[in-house]
This record gives C-alpha cells, sequence and structure tokens, in this order.
C-alpha cells in the first residue's frame, strides 16, 4: 500500500513538472456507511448484518486534484477512503469461515477492513451549463475480515481465521455537475464501474456543493458501492456499502 501510494504521488509530481497549473483543489470529510450482503470464504455464504451484527460507521475521507492546460495529457484526481466495521453477538446457523466452524446459537465477533485509493485519470470534455469530465479509475483495495468464535463471559476469543486481499480495479469514470442559476449551489453526480468475469464494482455518489467563499465550500451527498467479488484470493461476496456524508474542501 505505500509503494503504491509512493508511486501515485511520483507521478502526480511528475505532471505538475510537465504542465503549469491552473487548478487544485483538496478536500475531505466523514461518510456515515452501514454494509448489507455476504462474504464467503471456504464455507457458507455469511450476512454481514444478520449473522457479524455490522452496524453503522463513520470513517473518513480526502482527496486532492490536478488540473492543467495540457490537451493530451489527463488530469488526476487521488481519493483515499478508509472503511472498517466490526461486530458481536449471537449466530442463529452454523457459519463456516475457512477452518472457523461457529456452531448455530454459539457467538462471533468480528472485523472487516476495505481501504481503498483511487486514482482518476480524467479529461474535461463539457464545460459550459454542465460540466462532464470523463476517464480512468484505478481503484486499490486494501482488505481484510476476521471472524472469531467468541467467549463473552470470558472475554476470551476462542478460535479466529482471518483473511487478508489486495484488488487492483480498473474502472470507467464519468463526473457531472450542473451549477444551480443565482445561487451558491452546484449539484453532482459521479458514477465508477466495471463488470467482468462474474465480478462486479459500482461506486457511485450524487452530491451538493455550497461555495461559502471563494475557494472555499461544503459538500453534502449519498454514496453507493457495490463489491461483488468471485473467488478473488479465496474469497467471494456480494456487498453494499451505503451511507450520507458531509465535507469540506478549498480550490485554488
Amino acid at each position: 500500500m505505500k509503494k503504491f501510494a509512493l508511486f501515485l504521488t511520483s507521478s502526480l509530481l511528475s505532471s505538475l513538472l510537465c504542465a503549469d497549473v491552473v487548478g487544485m483543489g483538496i478536500g475531505g470529510g466523514a461518510w456515515n456507511h452501514n454494509e448489507s450482503g455476504w462474504i464467503r470464504k471456504d464455507g457458507n455464504e455469511i450476512d454481514v448484518e444478520e449473522d457479524l451484527h455490522f452496524s453503522s460507521q463513520n470513517n473518513g475521507y480526502i482527496w486532492v486534484y490536478v488540473e492543467h492546460p495540457l490537451p493530451l495529457f489527463p488530469n488526476v484526481k487521488i481519493t483515499g477512503t478508509r472503511l472498517s466495521n466490526d461486530g458481536e453477538g449471537p449466530v442463529s446457523k452454523t457459519v463456516k469461515y475457512g477452518d472457523l466452524i461457529i456452531n448455530a446459537n454459539g457467538y462471533e465477533k468480528s472485523s472487516f477492513k476495505l481501504n481503498q485509493l483511487d486514482t482518476v485519470l480524467y479529461y474535461e470534455v463539457l464545460d459550459s451549463g454542465v460540466n462532464l469530465d470523463i476517464g480512468i479509475n484505478v481503484k486499490y483495495i486494501d482488505g481484510s475480515a476476521e471472524i472469531a468464535a467468541y467467549d463473552p463471559t470470558a472475554s476470551h476469543i476462542l478460535k479466529k481465521e482471518s483473511k487478508d486481499f489486495t484488488l487492483t480495479v480498473p474502472m470507467l469514470y464519468a463526473d457531472a455537475r450542473l451549477p444551480i442559476p443565482m445561487t451558491n449551489l452546484e449539484l453532482g453526480l459521479t458514477a465508477n464501474a466495471i463488470s467482468y468475469d462474474s465480478s462486479d464494482f459500482y461506486d457511485t455518489k450524487i452530491y451538493l456543493n455550497y461555495d461559502i467563499a471563494v475557494g472555499t465550500g461544503l459538500e453534502i451527498g449519498y454514496r453507493y458501492e457495490k463489491i461483488k467479488i468471485d473467488d478473488i484470493d479465496d474469497i467471494f461476496s456480494d456487498l453494499e456499502i451505503k451511507g450520507v456524508y458531509a465535507g469540506v474542501y478549498f480550490r485554488f
């Protein structure tokens, strides 16, 4: 993950050296998200809400972009999103995850991580009325899922099974923005998507920007992700991650 981030930073700096920068922005905030769906590893489908007792969590995100006037070179935007969840509670069915088996009416304790680094190379194709950017997003996912048989009376883990995995997913990218006349508001829609080999990845959001002052503003929106994995690093999943987010931005 660190080597990948260093590579992206070096690429961004190289772009800055190759062109006069005419636009930069940085922003960040918090995403209140919840997960639904299931995961599987050498066993049965495990529902993250019913079996693992996941609930809403707040995690942070940050982004930065650079735009320049050279038409043959794409603009660059990098977004980092931290995603994690955990839960514990009784299981109503037998849960098998790798070598771990928790019988019905047993007790589980689990944790889940799905940190993401999105590198978008894009071109501005419309800049009149509706603003439209299109390009390619390379999404890097650093994930882990751990489930344990747990004794809550003794606060003791009896046995656990964990799986770390990484994914690099190229996705089509589009971002459309519509300024609302006679206001400081801008309505936007972002979509990232790809489907291949029975795996599906979607990352979309609808948002509203409000410019407080020149170069400074607030953003609120709703983000939806679907991560359907078909046997990648022995992991299968069909997950939906969704919820509202809010943040600030600075444009130079």
